[in-house]
């Protein structure tokens, strides 16, 4: 705890005892402990489980239960079972999980993976905050109007790996479980074998409004609740802003209000501490408006025309944007905010997460300079990237292609996978014959290549001859970056990239892309599909 000068991320059972006790967070007389089971054969796996405090006496919940998730996987089975215990059960429970790796469940033991401590959280109250978290969705009303947060996670995940190397397949459970329970785990893909204990927050009140009803400023109340002992509090609000840290902190026990004008407030986070025992009991990122545009839509008439015989209306709308209010910083906010941008430019560029290719013949050897510097650029990707994967995905794809990047990767171990449709550019004057047995051309091609030591794991796949042959768009892919996947377009083919004007461009989620490459890949596996592999 901060109060004992503790740094060092451990679970401490006396901690979390000081923490369940009645009046200090929360009246909680039990636990509510919900928890998706993932079953195989006789063995019953903890995909997730919820412990929260609530006020209900166990013996008087009477809503203990079963719901079956309907949702089977080569064996698996799922369901939510909940069930409610004391408080002084708390303690013992966690050991069982943390120190047994498993509890006493209905119908058998419930296996839990070799749990991590990963510390103690605020979660913000949602109502007041603009701010997001992860976790929302495995949270009650209560705990999302603010909680103390207890996080264990599972070393491994191996038992699961069957489902979390197949993003399709999880989501598919996280759907049947979120239709069928109040739990929504699509997200939180990297939790599962986990353990919360959820506090839910009671013992102040804190009430954020405008003043006066006008838009100069906001008023932050403070009030502790019945039955829960005044303390001393702090409370800091604090702001980030080009790099730089605005702090101001107030102290005080009694119920009490501060007042924010309008430059104070705008984006500030307000986060109260209890200073006795060194935890947050309040944390909110405001997003109280200091300026209203409206919108304003009025009829400026009609656009009427005909093509191919069909007659066409369309109505026309006047438009006119006005705001109301005022904020002595948006001038220099938006300087502030240009110059951010050429800087996030810049970084985008260096970072090849925006890159334009503008070919001229008189730009230092024109379209061969940038087709040069593009295959660079990809080569700069898989080096920075690469490391667990490296996937290439291109229409016109070919060994050229694929020995001018992948070939490049440095680094071993890295799983590459090449899919190409098998499609070869036609240019004026070309042999038509050549376009015939290009499969066969692209194996001879590989095959002639003299690896004298290789470390390399690459497999170059078509999908000619599949339902899946007609695909158009072109892809570098990184399944695997210790975050999340990561995707960039090309833009064009790689055998053509800086001959014309195209984009190189990261793609906002990489996730979707490597999903819809691994779904056309997987059925691809039939040996007609195989060009290429290396071991072999």
């Amino acid at each position: 705890m901060f109060k004992k000068g503790n740094l060092v991320i451990r679970f401490n059972a006396s901690e979390l005892e000081e923490a369940i006790e009645p009046g200090l967070l929360g009246q909680f007389v039990g636990f509510k402990i919900s928890t998706i089971v993932a079953s195989i054969k006789d063995k019953s796996y903890n995909f997730l489980t919820v412990i929260e405090g609530v006020e209900k006496n166990p013996e008087d919940a009477g809503d203990n239960g079963t719901i079956i998730i309907p949702y089977k996987f080569k064996g698996w089975r799922f369901m939510l079972h909940t069930h409610y215990v004391c408080s002084s059960k708390i303690i013992g429970k966690v050991r069982s999980a943390t120190i047994c790796h498993k509890w006493k469940s209905d119908g058998g033991d419930l296996i839990f993976d070799e749990m991590v401590f990963c510390g103690r959280w605020h979660a913000p109250n949602s109502s007041h905050s603009s701010q997001t978290f992860a976790i929302k969705g495995i949270l009650s009303r209560e705990g999302c109007a603010g909680s103390d947060i207890w996080e264990w996670g599972a070393k491994t995940q191996k038992v699961f790996d069957i489902f979390l190397k197949q993003p399709e397949i999880y989501r598919k459970i996280a759907e049947k479980i979120s239709e069928s329970t109040h739990l929504s785990i699509e997200n939180i893909s990297d939790k599962v074998g986990g353990m919360y204990i959820v506090l839910p927050i009671d013992c102040i009140k804190v009430q954020v409004k405008g003043v006066r009803d006008t838009l100069d400023g906001i008023e932050i109340g403070t009030e502790w609740q019945e039955g829960y002992m005044k303390r001393e509090i702090a409370i800091l609000i604090s702001k980030i802003k080009d790099g730089l840290i605005s702090q101001k902190m107030v102290l005080g026990s009694n119920d009490g209000k501060i007042y924010l004008n309008n430059n104070e407030y705008k984006g500030q986070t307000v986060t109260i501490y209890d200073i006795n025992n060194g935890f947050v009991i309040y944390s909110a990122t405001l997003d109280v408006m200091s300026k209203i545009c409206l919108n304003i839509r009025a009829r400026a008439g009609m656009r009427e025309f005909v093509y191919k015989g069909e007659k066409y209306k369309i109505e026309i709308m006047q438009s006119d944007l006005i705001s109301v209010g005022y904020n002595e910083e948006e001038a220099l906010n938006a300087r502030l905010k240009k110059r951010l941008y050429r800087k996030a430019l810049r970084k985008m560029n260096e970072e090849r997460e925006l890159v334009q290719y503008l070919p001229s013949s008189e730009e230092d050897g024109g379209r061969n300079f940038l087709h040069n510097k593009s295959i660079e650029d990809i080569k700069f990707l898989i080096e920075k990237h690469g490391k667990n994967g490296v996937w290439l995905w291109d229409p016109y794809l070919s060994p050229d292609d694929i020995i001018s990047t992948l070939f490049f990767n440095p680094h071993a171990g890295s799983t590459m996978r090449a899919l190409t449709r098998s499609k070869i550019p036609v240019v004026s004057g070309s042999d038509f014959e050549k376009h015939l047995n290009v499969l066969e051309r692209y194996r001879a091609e590989m095959n002639s290549v003299q690896l004298v030591s290789a470390a390399l794991d690459l497999e170059f796949r078509t999908s000619e001859g599949s339902h899946f042959a007609d695909f158009h768009d072109r892809f570098i892919i990184f399944p695997e970056t210790g975050d999340q996947p990561l995707a960039w377009s090309l833009g064009t083919s790689v055998n053509s990239m800086g001959k014309s004007h195209h984009l190189l461009q990261k793609v906002a989620d990489g996730r979707i892309i490597m999903e819809a490459f691994e779904n056309m890949w997987d059925k691809l596996s039939d040996p007609k599909h195989l060009i290429w592999k290396f071991p072999h």
